[in-house]
Formats: structure tokens, C-alpha cells, sequence
């Protein structure tokens, strides 16, 4: 089996890890995208409630009105901490999984390059064979020839 097809069945095995590869970049992309999602609508949710808090702070002075509405405000400042170190830790996934996907991806690359530049090589080695070969058939005919002619004036 020649250089150039070894090396092509390596660069299709790894054709196949970056398809698994990419397709793991899809999903984690997928869960970050779901998780950066989910701290949007929190930062909405919050920010509405601050809204309806200064209302009621212009409309009323019940302090357990304004009690109740900081302390849920504080407890979406939490969850909105919470979910976006989760998200973080979506983003580094998505970052690893996108430097382990190029680089199968470059992988794959350089090898269908060298398989390609076997390939080239094999096929110049095969002209030069045949090229040779024909030279060779060639310098037979015409040594041929010349004794041919020799023996023709020789005789």
C-alpha cells in the first residue's frame, strides 16, 4: 500500500474525531447560549423590580413594602452571581472545546496536505520510471537499429 493511501486513511480517522470534535463545540456552544439566556432574563427580571421598587418608594412609605421588594431584589443579586459563574464556566468549556476542535481541525489539515504531497511525489516517481523506461526501449531500438545497419554494410 503506498505512503500516500496509509497516510489518507489516517486523515480520514481524523476527519472523524474533528467531526466529534465540532459536533461537542455545537452542544457546549449550545449550553452556554442557554445559560447566558437564563442571566439576560434574570438581569431583566431585576431590573423591572427595581422599577416597580422606585415606584412604590414615590407611592408609599410602608417600609415592609420597601423590605419585601430589597430583600427579593437581593435575592435575584444572588441568583444573577450564581448564574453567571455558570455561564463563566460555560464560556472556559466553549474555549477548550473551540482550541480542541481546531486543532483536530489543523490535524486533519496538514495530513490531506502531506497525503497530497505523497501522492505528487509518487506520481513524478511513476513518469520518471516510465519516462525512463521509455528511453531505455527506445536506446534499445536504435541500438538495434545501428547494428542492423552495420551488419547490412558489413556484408
Amino acid at each position: 500500500m503506498k505512503r500516500s493511501v496509509r497516510l489518507e486513511k489516517f486523515a480520514e480517522i481524523n476527519a472523524g474525531l474533528e467531526s466529534n470534535a465540532g459536533s461537542l463545540l455545537a452542544n457546549v456552544q449550545q449550553q452556554y447560549d442557554k445559560q447566558h439566556a437564563q442571566l439576560e432574563k434574570l438581569q431583566a427580571y431585576r431590573a423591572e423590580y427595581l422599577q416597580q421598587l422606585n415606584e412604590k418608594l414615590a407611592d408609599s412609605r410602608s417600609a415592609g413594602v420597601i423590605h419585601d421588594y430589597h430583600r427579593f431584589i437581593a435575592s435575584i443579586d444572588l441568583a444573577i452571581g450564581q448564574q453567571t459563574e455558570v455561564v463563566r464556566q460555560f464560556a472556559e468549556k466553549v474555549a477548550a472545546r473551540r482550541a480542541d476542535w481546531i486543532l483536530k481541525r489543523q490535524n486533519v489539515t496538514k495530513m490531506v496536505n502531506a497525503a497530497e504531497n505523497l501522492r505528487l511525489g509518487e506520481r513524478l516517481s511513476a513518469r520518471r520510471a516510465e519516462q525512463k523506461e521509455s528511453d531505455e526501449m527506445a536506446l534499445s531500438r536504435f541500438t538495434r537499429s545501428q547494428l542492423a545497419d552495420s551488419s547490412i554494410f558489413e556484408g
